[in-house]
């Protein structure tokens, strides 16, 4: 398959796009979809109290890629093991959590890939980093890449870890 294809098909499958400035100010881009996935991710993540609750929940929820990040985590095996901060802070620090900044690097046209950086974070996380001065010339040529983009500085903050 052509990269146009290719290119075509990730357009026509989520072309609605949501975008705002995240909490430590990059200028992040989410196909709308996932942002409320994302958004519904972090609401369980931070009110679970036990490892059992996080697994049902993102079962219920049908959130079967955030599922697969603990399925090897042998803390899940227990139910009724609690959660802790310290375990909240391994899995942020290990950058296990998923992230909009690095996930933009799977779906965004190489035309706005080149208008960022791969490696802008203090930490050095892996992601796109795009500067919010650069919110006009992102959103000018994601539109010209057939996609429909929305600012909603609220759902990009709730679909990332603050």
């Amino acid at each position: 398959m052509s990269d146009a294809t290719a290119d075509s098909q990730n357009t026509s499958a989520s072309s609605e796009v949501v975008y705002g400035v995240d909490v430590i100010g990059n200028l992040i881009f989410i196909p709308t979809e996932r942002a409320r996935e994302l958004r519904e991710f972090y609401r369980i993540w931070s009110t679970v109290t036990t490892w059992g609750e996080l697994m049902e929940r993102l079962q219920e929820a049908g959130l079967t890629d955030e599922l697969e990040l603990f399925e090897d985590c042998e803390e899940h095996l227990i139910a009724d093991k609690p959660i802790t901060d310290e375990d909240k802070s391994a899995y942020f620090d290990m950058e296990l959590l998923p992230w909009a900044g690095e996930e933009m690097l799977d779906w965004m046209p190489n035309d706005v890939l080149e208008m960022g950086s791969d490696s802008g974070s203090p930490g050095g996380t892996y992601g796109l980093y795009l500067r919010p001065e650069q919110e006009a010339e992102v959103v000018a040529a994601l539109e010209a890449n057939g996609y429909t983009c929305t600012r909603d500085d609220e759902l990009i903050l709730a679909a990332g870890l603050t």
